[in-house]
């Protein structure tokens, strides 16, 4: 999950990279599954990582 804050608009409830872990709570109270939450979070990124160098 990228958290370059630079320019973009930001709800308030998140505020800055701190409130991250609201967004995922936020997903998960909407049904996401706990799976798909750690690709978003991070897993796609760490599999990309991966295949890329290895």
């Amino acid at each position: 999950l990228g958290s370059d804050f630079d320019g973009a608009m930001i709800p308030a409830v998140i505020g800055d990279v701190t409130g991250l872990p609201k967004l995922l709570d936020a997903f998960a109270e909407r049904g996401f599954g706990r799976a798909l939450i750690q690709k978003i979070a991070y897993r796609n990124w760490i599999s990309m990582l991966e295949k890329t160098i290895g």
